[in-house]
């Protein structure tokens, strides 16, 4: 398990978007491996909560651009992050069920067709357009 179900597990908004379009494929061997974890969990319990964060997270725990709980991509990632809540009607720092997350992304930006306006420059953004 990853975390004690009545804790929100923290996420950076935009990462709703990269674990609906997850297929494997990451950083490195390490980030996969907890990115496949994270969602396995998330998919098993869908009521569990999350946190919004602009700041690393569990997925970025793995993740070799994280430099001592900064995100070497910045303002790249940040952008991602403010587009993500804006289109979704949300703050930093709301929580709610990973269903309703995955609902507001999917009805928001999803099936509105704004992934491209959100990620722009994302190197993982030809993987995700193909399965939107």
């Amino acid at each position: 398990m990853i975390q004690d179900l009545k804790h929100p597990i923290i996420l950076r908004p935009h990462h709703g978007l990269c674990l609906q379009h997850f297929e494997g494929s990451g950083y490195s061997k390490e980030f996969v491996e907890n990115m496949t974890l994270v969602l396995k969990h998330l998919s098993e319990h869908p009521s569990q909560t999350v946190q919004l964060q602009c700041t690393t997270d569990i997925l970025c725990s793995r993740c070799p651009h994280n430099l001592h709980s900064r995100c070497k991509s910045g303002q790249k990632v940040a952008s991602y992050d403010a587009a993500c809540l804006a289109l979704c009607g949300l703050r930093e720092g709301d929580i709610l069920s990973w269903k309703q997350f995955r609902q507001l992304i999917q009805l928001h930006i999803l099936q509105k067709q704004k992934l491209s306006g959100v990620c722009i420059n994302c190197e993982w953004l030809a993987i995700c357009g193909k399965k939107t």
